[in-house]
């Protein structure tokens, strides 16, 4: 918890951020739940500025309350997300016991994944992952722990936040599949009629709820719903939706370039932000060690676990084009879980004293280099971002004096990551940002309200005084 609110309070601040915090802000303010913050004209996102359909609605509804109690910012929306990482490791805790029968290996999962720095990241992100692998695998955790006694109320209550986690992020789809999987495995046997209803009834209910917001502009929803499904990824990759479907083999080597990003191995500058990758490294140990070893393979409760993570990681593979590291919220924590597993079973005081000195090696160097790794990116935020100096910048050398101290202009400053330019417009001046990616929807953001992107104050400004 430490680490992520300092995360929060390091971290600058993303566009997406400002994207979904729009229809909350406005549904609270305004009355109605419209995505007023991006240019919606002839594209798929029309009409978003009165409906947002593009995206699932439980995480601005959870919102709009959130911000009703502690107010509109920047932080408040990211401790949201905060409080759903405690979620997500709460439920770790009730899965791991329930499936190893061991508080040891359940405190070591959740020890390990609290420590993981991508985990970190997201926990400490205003975006809906948090939310949408909370609500999962809660509700994942509450039909393993309560089949056994109460079947129906195991399968209405898991599949109730699961329901919850689908109308949060499509990832939630991923947790339905995962939920049924395991399911089938337990209780194949005692199933009927009646339990398939029990767990239909929370999916209806909640489309029933959101049917009734769809009818104010079902035109706009099939504009905006299908647009996001099928267009989003192919406009910032070469890649659309379902690609992997199509090329299978190529979805397997995107998604190996999706773990290699994320742990900087394409855009480390130097030896020890590309040393990252050594985290993965373990990961992948972990999960190989548990496939190999026939006591861990075997056992009931690891085995649902590797099913349960093989359905994950196939769909993701397959059903995910954007490759976000994003996503790794939903991943990780399976391979945290398989790794713990490793690491007890190696270190028991029967194996031999190699094992169990290799295990408690991974141990210290696993902790070691996550605690290094996210200490750094909280002491050192990513291009040293300086956030309020670029907001003084503008506020100088614009001649914009509106209430509020509103600035307009793209969605997203970046520093000059990439060689193609984008262009940023400011009533009173156009300037060329040598920077990011193509610019896809110009839009208006508040100063006072942090919710814009990535300013980068030496670039800007010796852009702005070149133009």
């Amino acid at each position: 918890m430490i680490l992520a609110l300092w995360r929060a309070k390091t971290a600058y601040p993303w566009a997406n951020e400002a994207w979904f915090a729009s229809p909350a802000l406005n549904l609270l303010q305004r009355g109605f739940m419209g995505t007023t913050i991006l240019e919606s004209k002839g594209s798929w996102m029309e009409g978003m500025d009165r409906h947002t359909y593009w995206i699932l609605p439980l995480h601005i509804l959870t919102q709009a309350a959130w911000y009703k109690v502690l107010g509109f910012s920047l932080l408040t929306l990211r401790w949201l997300s905060i409080c759903w990482g405690a979620v997500i490791l709460f439920a770790w805790y009730a899965l791991m016991y329930q499936l190893s029968q061991d508080h040891k290996v359940a405190l070591l999962t959740v020890g390990l994944i609290a420590l993981d720095d991508h985990f970190i990241s997201v926990a400490a992100l205003g975006r809906m992952d948090a939310m949408c692998a909370g609500l999962g695998w809660a509700g994942c955790a509450a039909f393993v722990c309560l089949r056994q006694r109460w079947l129906h109320r195991a399968i209405f209550a898991g599949n109730a936040l699961v329901a919850a986690s689908c109308f949060t992020h499509p990832c939630g789809a991923l947790y339905f599949a995962v939920l049924s999987a395991l399911t089938v495995y337990y209780d194949r046997a005692r199933l009927g009629w009646r339990e398939v209803a029990l767990a239909a009834a929370p999916y209806l209910a909640g489309l029933g709820a959101w049917g009734i917001y769809i009818v104010q502009s079902p035109a706009q929803f099939w504009s905006q719903f299908s647009g996001n499904a099928s267009g989003i990824a192919s406009e910032f990759t070469e890649f659309s939706r379902w690609s992997g479907l199509r090329a299978p083999l190529t979805a397997f080597k995107r998604e190996m370039v999706r773990y290699l990003a994320a742990f900087a191995w394409y855009i480390a500058p130097n030896f020890w932000w590309r040393f990252q990758v050594s985290i993965l490294v373990v990961y992948a140990f972990g999960v190989i060690a548990a496939l190999s070893t026939p006591s861990i393979r075997c056992h009931p409760g690891y085995r649902a676990l590797l099913l349960a993570g093989t359905v994950f990681y196939v769909l993701l593979m397959l059903f995910e084009g954007l490759k976000s590291s994003t996503y790794l919220v939903h991943t990780l924590p399976i391979a945290t879980a398989l790794l713990a597993a490793s690491i007890f079973h190696y270190a028991r005081a029967d194996r031999s004293a190699f094992a169990r000195r290799a295990a408690l090696a991974a141990s210290v160097f696993f902790v070691g280099i996550q605690l290094a790794y996210g200490l750094t990116a909280n002491l050192v935020p990513r291009g040293q971002w300086d956030y309020d100096a670029t907001l003084s910048f503008l506020r100088q050398h614009t001649n914009i004096r509106l209430p509020g101290r509103r600035s307009w202009g793209a969605p997203n400053w970046h520093s000059n990551w990439d060689s193609t330019p984008i262009s940023s417009t400011i009533p009173g001046w156009v300037t060329t940002v040598e920077s990011g990616r193509t610019l896809l929807w110009p839009t208006t953001f508040t100063v006072a309200g942090s919710t814009c992107q990535e300013p980068a104050t030496r670039r800007f400004t010796s852009t702005y005084n070149g133009s």
